[in-house]
């Protein structure tokens, strides 16, 4: 490449980089809401810096807080060090910026460019957008993710090249590490590169076949890798499955079905919906960004489902409403830049008429809020109420905490007073109560803290075990317990 040609990739590069800084200030410049998602997360990652053993059952153990928004935070709260504002804050400005600079990339000149530009603006003022954008959640990361593969995609349709391919399948193969709504998208993109395949008949059978063992490669390997931290961590590989097999044998097939069937289109949204029909309205068939968009939809109507199914067995599914509204930004921008206005100018005219409608429909009509679908924390006891109720008899006890929500209301950097564990084994508690004075803190049984009915503590908050006293409840339903098994160096019968 002559010096020529290569000054204007150069400076192109430079630009795009100029603008993603630009993107990255102003949104840290702007407000960000709080979310109990962040709450989780960090709380995972101090315990991970800190070298406890609950940070690293809480990495790999949950579909509802997967590793991949942990292990980008850990980053971002590295990165973030030297700089006066949170690491959190920090990951979901770079990627939301990085998510807006895919979209300008999808348009192939300055001037389609500045239209998607226009139209991201204009889009902006979507209900769902708004409130996505405002929340401070890690589940962000999978936003660029996304961007990436619809990019390459698109790439991909237009010209072939085997690159894109390998980029859009390496990305979409890390949405494995995103939780449910992430592995039904990484699913669905995937499937819809291989039935491209097999469509399009391009060389011999060998090599599609070799194309297609190359595009679920990254995919496979990535859940391969789930299980294998599950088995070196959990002693289980499925141990993952669990709180989802739980939840599952919680309920009732019938309710199940009917809860997906009626929430469907709520969970959907006003403006993915409206997004959807202006990307099918303004995009001719046959065009590559007409495929490309068709894929984003099926991918999207996938996280609609795992939504709707997360839904119906009060499981939290991350970033699903991040996913929607950036895939429905995606579909606008490809929308815009693929927009035929010379032959079909009245079939764009209608998309983008669509494309209003849906904003407005979104604040006629508005979802739950993100922050209101993952909230947790509201309810639980304060903790000085909870260690000065315990100091009054037992001021050396420490009191355990089980799962991954409760430990991330009570995260004790230094494990002094609260004490975590992501399982409950009776035999492991027992053998810490006999080493010290232990309290267990129990959350209701009530879907939101673990599967009603069917997890350990079900039996425990009504029941109790031999071992156990109750010594006090409050009005939202948590519970805190004594282990009565009291070592011989602490009994109050000692000095008698």
């Amino acid at each position: 490449m002559t010096p020529s040609a290569s000054q204007p990739t150069n400076r192109t590069r430079w630009l795009w980089l100029l603008a993603f800084a630009l993107l990255v200030v102003l949104r840290l410049v702007l407000p960000f809401r709080a979310s109990d998602t962040m709450l989780a997360h960090s709380a995972v990652v101090d315990s991970l810096l800190n070298g406890h053993n609950w940070g690293r059952q809480a990495l790999v153990a949950t579909l509802e807080y997967p590793v991949l928004p942990t292990l980008a935070l850990l980053l971002a709260r590295v990165v973030a060090t030297p700089f006066p504002f949170a690491g959190g804050h920090l990951l979901v400005a770079l990627c939301q910026a990085w998510t807006i600079l895919y979209a300008l990339r999808l348009a192939a000149t300055q001037r389609q460019r500045l239209v998607v530009l226009v139209g991201l603006v204009y889009v902006g003022a979507a209900s769902d957008v708004l409130d996505a954008f405002a929340t401070a959640d890690p589940n962000w990361v999978v936003a660029p993710l996304l961007g990436a593969v619809v990019y390459h995609l698109a790439l991909w349709h237009r010209g072939r090249e085997l690159r894109d391919a390998v980029l859009a399948a390496a990305n979409a193969g890390v949405l494995a590490f995103a939780g449910l709504p992430g592995i039904a998208l990484g699913l669905a993109l995937l499937g819809g590169m291989v039935h491209f395949v097999s469509q399009t008949a391009r060389g011999s059978q060998e090599e599609r076949n070799g194309l297609k063992w190359l595009i679920w490669t990254p995919f496979c390997y990535c859940v391969l890798l789930l299980f294998l931290w599950n088995w070196l961590i959990m002693d289980s590989p499925f141990f993952l499955l669990g709180q989802l097999g739980q939840a599952l044998r919680g309920k009732h097939t019938a309710d199940i079905i009917e809860t997906v069937t009626n929430a469907l289109g709520s969970e959907l949204g006003w403006f993915p919906l409206a997004a959807m029909l202006g990307a099918g309205l303004c995009l001719s068939p046959g065009r590559p960004l007409r495929t490309t968009a068709t894929a984003l939809t099926v991918g999207l109507l996938a996280v609609v489902l795992a939504r709707t199914l997360s839904v119906a067995l009060s499981l939290y599914a991350p970033g699903s409403g991040i996913v929607l509204s950036t895939g429905a930004l995606g579909l606008m921008a490809l929308s815009l830049a693929g927009t035929d206005w010379q032959g079909h100018r009245w079939r764009s005219a209608l998309g983008l008429l669509v494309l209003l409608l849906g904003i407005v429909a979104s604040h006629l009509f508005p979802g739950r809020p993100l922050v209101v679908e993952a909230s947790f924390a509201d309810g639980a006891p304060p903790r000085a109420e909870i260690e000065a109720f315990a100091d009054q008899q037992w001021p050396q006890s420490r009191v355990a905490v089980y799962g991954l929500r409760p430990p991330a209301i009570y995260h004790d950097p230094q494990e002094q007073r609260f004490v975590a564990r992501v399982d409950f084994h009776e035999g492991v508690f027992l053998t810490q109560a006999n080493d010290e004075i232990i309290h267990l803190l129990l959350p209701p049984d009530d879907d939101r803290y673990y599967p009603q009915g069917v997890s350990p503590f079900s039996s425990m908050t009504t029941d109790g075990r031999p071992w156990l006293l109750l010594e006090r409840t409050w009005p939202s339903g948590w519970q805190l317990w004594r282990c009565v098994i009291t070592p011989e160096r602490h009994s109050k019968l000692e000095g008698l």
